[in-house]
């Protein structure tokens, strides 16, 4: 059972760090889209 919950909680945490990727690239892009302007 302990096993099948840490594998629930790292899944969660890398979604989480999918999400954040996904934040910071948005970001990078909206930043160097408004330097090219």
């Amino acid at each position: 059972m302990a096993r099948i919950k840490n594998m629930k909680t790292i899944d969660l945490k890398i979604a989480e760090n999918e999400e954040n990727l996904r934040k910071l690239a948005l970001i990078c892009f909206f930043s160097i889209y408004q330097n090219l302007l």
